[in-house]
């Protein structure tokens, strides 16, 4: 499941009146990835459990991990691979206060930070594996997934939205003619 379109719908209807669960927005410049719960459920933690992969035609690092990422069940943090290579994959488990770690209701919310040398028409960004979500109920919380472990679709919807070639070729546009007008 390779993204390179400016908006992936995946697990729902491609329909412009349909809302999705939970928003995902990779930034190759900007260097991060939110996750946005449009839903009213309380959060508890947004990616309790990620699995994602980052490629492209640069190399690609990640810069730092939420701390949330560090808990009894991941006490190293996230699992890193490929890191300054063309295909990146951050695999963590945040397990929340009840199990030694801190946990965010934080909307959006941002579980890492890279950098990525290459062009946005080869940049891709896709789930694998488990990637869940909680939310607040008690006394351990309600774990809710978008993926399961086994690649299947979960029952909460999600959409993939990466900026296309030509909104960042206009902000890039739009950002040098204001520093022109600074001179």
């Amino acid at each position: 499941m390779r993204v390179v379109a400016s908006v992936l719908a995946a697990g729902i209807a491609s329909s412009a009146a349909a809302q999705v669960d939970c928003t995902i927005c990779p930034d190759p410049f900007g260097g991060t990835v939110t996750i946005t719960y449009n839903g009213s459920l309380p959060v508890q933690q947004l990616w309790s459990d990620i699995s994602v992969r980052i490629t492209g035609n640069g190399a690609i690092t990640i810069l730092s991990e939420s701390p949330n990422y560090t808990d009894l069940l991941s006490p190293s943090g996230a699992v890193i691979t490929g890191n300054g290579t063309n295909e990146v994959t951050f695999v963590g488990a945040a397990g929340g206060s009840l199990l030694g770690g801190t946990h965010s209701d934080n909307n959006p919310w941002t579980p890492f930070t890279f950098s990525y040398e290459g062009d946005i028409a080869n940049f891709g960004f896709e789930l694998f594996g488990q990637n869940t979500n909680t939310f607040v109920q008690a006394p351990f919380g309600n774990p809710i997934n978008m993926m399961n472990g086994d690649g299947s679709l979960g029952p909460m919807t999600f959409e993939i939205c990466i900026p296309a070639p030509a909104t960042v070729a206009l902000l890039a546009f739009g950002g040098f003619g204001t520093s022109r007008r600074r001179r």
